[in-house]
């Protein structure tokens, strides 16, 4: 049986004639390295958000989706980064989503889906999958960090560019770290958290990048337009790109599966504002981002961040990629 990361409640169904799936008793994106990173379900669900509020750093929403091939261009541009203390399902005192200014200098492409299981298994010649049932249009999961690096390198040869990770042994046994500054790779990588969520936004400022949530664990329609969770997911991951596309094109960004990216675990990322962050390796914990298909629709939102060790897998877990283009 393959260890699990992360999980929230039993599961009785998978996908297609899957039987039950094994699992643990700690809530999906709320345990990370050092146990629950959102303690609660944040202020009373009736807190009012400023009316005049505006977020000073939102870049100007594009006429069009720049997406070509299966990849979006991202501008380089400033955004505030976290969540706002009224914002619904946060919690008054969470530093994990401290609001902060942050300037990316680079532009960069993001791939408009979550790696497939075709994609994966075409270029590594294995799949990692618990959902192998679904489909190769479904995203890949069961991945670690170090797999979606691996998937990165790969990629970055086949397409003739220098690999962004220096990675020893191979296959399911592969372990990565970074080479060099990841922004300056011209290779493809995990995104940066900052870059995910910027891509997340796409120059929006709401909860969701369809606009506010109305619940923490309920339906919200706002939810479903875009993603796959809890309540409407039926227990099991989904082909890519059924859902609305954010303003950028880029799908599945909430739910389906949480999303490794490229950076380091830290609880507080501060207020001050930050140029290209990228916060150093103190441990083996990586952020994950967006939520997957087992998530409360609290877990959708563009703020929320939670931590994974870089060696374990979950069939909650997949990826996608990016590389800098200027």
């Amino acid at each position: 049986m393959k260890p699990l990361m992360i999980l929230m409640i039993p599961v009785m169904l998978g996908c297609g004639s899957r039987g039950p799936l094994p699992t643990t008793p700690t809530p999906p994106g709320d345990g990370g390295i050092d146990g629950p990173l959102v303690p609660s379900d944040g202020p009373p669900l009736d807190s009012p958000r400023p009316d005049a509020w505006v977020d000073p750093h939102r870049p100007p929403l594009p006429v069009t989706a720049r997406c070509t091939s299966g990849w979006c261009m991202i501008p380089a541009g400033s955004f505030t980064m976290g969540s706002p203390p009224w914002e619904m399902c946060r919690n008054w005192s969470d530093t994990m989503e401290t609001q902060h200014k942050v300037s990316l200098t680079h532009s960069y492409e993001i791939a408009a889906t979550e790696v497939t299981q075709g994609q994966f298994g075409a270029l590594m010649g294995y799949n990692p999958s618990s959902f192998t049932s679904c489909g190769q249009d479904c995203p890949v999961e069961h991945v670690r960090w170090h797999d979606a690096a691996a998937y990165c390198n790969a990629l970055s040869a086949k397409n003739g560019l220098p690999p962004c990770y220096s990675c020893k042994a191979s296959g399911s046994d592969v372990a990565c770290t970074a080479s060099q500054s990841i922004y300056g790779c011209a290779g493809y990588r995990l995104p940066t958290e900052a870059e995910w969520e910027f891509a997340y936004r796409a120059g929006t400022t709401s909860a969701y990048h369809s606009g506010d949530n109305n619940s923490c664990t309920g339906k919200d329609p706002k939810a479903d337009a875009i993603g796959w969770y809890d309540l409407n997911a039926w227990q099991t991951i989904h082909p890519v790109a059924q859902k609305v596309p954010n303003a950028w094109g880029l799908y599945d960004m909430a739910g389906n599966t949480l999303e490794w990216t490229h950076d380091s675990c830290h609880k507080d990322l501060g207020s001050g504002a930050a140029v290209d962050p990228e916060p150093a390796a103190t441990s083996n914990g990586r952020v994950l981002k967006g939520g997957s298909w087992l998530s409360f629709v609290r877990q959708l939102r563009g703020a929320y961040r939670t931590c994974g060790l870089a060696h374990t897998h979950s069939y909650l877990t997949g990826f996608r990629c990016v590389r800098t283009t200027q």
